[in-house]
């Protein structure tokens, strides 16, 4: 079945992916390869196309950390994934789709991203811990996040804790982050430093692997 997005608006943008309710699941979205994106990649020409993945290629990418990380639920068992589910596949008719877990506010709305709660008065006492949780959690469940950033964290009121939205999977050929724990860690230190707090006005405590204000 084709799901037709034709006369949908989307309910978020992002930089390659414009994002949909789905017609028929309120509790997901659909991620889609936007338009701009594609006629991109419609004008690339033959040694592009040899060398660089089709932008479809991230849905793997995320289904595949996912999967990754559904497996260390049993050692994990009190330590909620850091990350939104996925369903899976689906076809729609602005290409192929990636429906996913649809994480919302208390009124229906999408939930706030961290970059919005973070010039809130009481950022400190209402969320910082929350945060350090979901780092630690990212950290335990051993989740390639290179571009993870404070714009595709979300906080879900429903289960009071902070979850990545985006941002996740491995972007290397040779997927060196998801082989070797070292070298995911040492990666993980440098994406909370660089992409989040000096771009937060938070502080990165490299040692002990948390953010302080």
């Amino acid at each position: 079945m084709i799901i037709d997005l034709e006369k949908a608006a989307p309910i978020a943008a992002g930089g390659k992916r414009d994002i949909y309710n789905h017609p028929s699941d309120d509790t997901q979205i659909i991620k889609v390869i936007s338009d701009r994106r594609m006629r991109k990649q419609q004008q690339r020409g033959l040694i592009e196309r040899l060398y660089k993945p089709r932008y479809e290629w991230e849905f793997i990418r995320e289904i595949s950390t996912v999967y990754r990380a559904s497996l260390n639920l049993n050692r994990l068992t009190e330590t909620p994934t850091p990350i939104i589910s996925v369903a899976g596949l689906v076809q729609t008719s602005k290409g192929l789709g990636l429906s996913a877990e649809k994480v919302t506010a208390p009124d229906g709305s999408l939930a706030p991203r961290l970059a919005k709660l973070l010039p809130e008065p009481d950022f400190k006492t209402r969320y910082l811990d929350q945060l350090n949780q979901f780092v630690r959690a990212v950290f335990d469940y051993r989740i390639v996040a290179s571009d993870l950033n404070a714009n595709n964290i979300v906080y879900s009121h429903s289960e009071d804790r902070f979850v990545a939205i985006d941002g996740f999977g491995s972007r290397t050929l040779i997927p060196i982050f998801v082989w070797s724990k070292r070298a995911n860690d040492r990666n993980l230190r440098k994406t909370f430093e660089k992409k989040i707090a000096q771009r937060c006005a938070l502080v990165w405590d490299n040692e002990a692997c948390q953010f302080t204000l």
